[in-house]
């Protein structure tokens, strides 16, 4: 198995999702290192290929808990008990499917969860098991995109990315939307490459990342703007805001720029890893999750954390 989805709640708990891609049997092991230095482990076995994660304040005590998503649009809330939820109609192979396609990326802000997938695929979470579907590609002025990154404001704020389905022989483009107050408006981008991420850097303007070293920002559908770095071609796949500085996770390297996007520093992946997949950065401290295993940066250097082999493995 291979991980594929992570989170960050505090320095010493963390998660990391190894997964098992199969249609017929789907399995993910959910890791939770409640401590760094030993590696204590908190091991919950799920029957769905999770496909990202993140924080969120649970409603008995208001105390910060991993949500894992799936690709069939399945919530597992890891409280004491996991708790679990489903977005109705969401997935491809679920009982209650409704051709909408997978779910593909969750976010938090301030309480509410918002979604985005497949099939421009876009919900949010106002309370416990009350999901809104406000996008699918149905929708007026929306293709059939894909869309792996969302970032918000509130319910009546918020944008997604990622890329439209490739017909034959034509190349997948990104693709950038921004819903405002009901209204969806499909952002001009200076290019074709797909977009991975995006974060909000205030509340009104927006960074995003992608292919070919494609960084754009701006407030609206027709303000984007290209602040790519000239001969920085780096696939670039997450985006973190932190203490007025943006990491950008690329392929060999994560890079940091301040919100103007100036470029400040470029910081190598450790050389054991090979596979990055994600980033989470809190107080300058840099979390790395890699498909083969984690590593900690606190500013002089990287610790690994590899993840023992067992725990790669299907559990009995």
């Amino acid at each position: 198995m291979k991980i594929r989805a992570s989170g960050y709640i505090a320095p010493d708990l963390i998660a990391a999702v190894p997964t098992e891609l199969d249609d017929e049997d789907p399995y993910s092991r959910f890791l939770m290192f409640q401590d760094t230095t030993e590696q204590q482990v908190a091991d919950v076995n799920i029957p769905r290929t999770v496909v990202s994660v993140c924080a969120y304040p649970f409603e008995s005590d208001n105390e910060n808990v991993f949500v894992a998503l799936t690709n069939e649009g399945d919530l597992y809330f890891l409280t004491e008990d996991v708790d679990y939820e489903k977005i109705p109609g969401a997935g491809v192979l679920s009982e209650d499917a409704e051709d909408l396609g997978s779910t593909l990326g969750i976010t938090q802000k301030a309480g509410i969860l918002y979604v985005c997938g497949d099939g421009s695929q876009v919900y949010f979470r106002p309370r416990k098991d009350e999901w809104v579907r406000i996008c699918e590609r149905d929708v007026d002025g929306m293709a059939n995109n894909f869309l792996e990154g969302i970032a918000a404001i509130s319910p009546n704020k918020l944008a997604v990315c990622g890329y439209t389905h490739s017909r034959p022989k034509h190349a997948a483009r990104g693709c950038l939307y921004f819903y405002n107050d009901g209204e969806w408006g499909q952002a001009e981008l200076p290019n074709n490459q797909a977009l991975y991420d995006l974060v909000f850097v205030d509340a009104s303007r927006l960074v995003a990342v992608g292919g070919g070293g494609t960084i754009v920002t701006g407030t609206g559908p027709g303000t984007m703007e290209d602040a790519s770095v000239e001969g920085l071609l780096e696939k670039f796949l997450r985006i973190r805001l932190d203490s007025s500085k943006l990491y950008v996770l690329g392929k060999t390297a994560i890079f940091i720029f301040d919100t103007k996007l100036n470029l400040l520093d470029t910081l190598p992946l450790p050389a054991e890893y090979r596979s990055p997949k994600n980033i989470e950065v809190k107080q300058g401290i840099i979390w790395y999750f890699d498909r083969e295993g984690l590593a900690r940066h606190d500013g002089t250097g990287w610790t690994l954390m590899p993840v023992p082999p067992e725990l790669l493995e299907r559990s009995e």
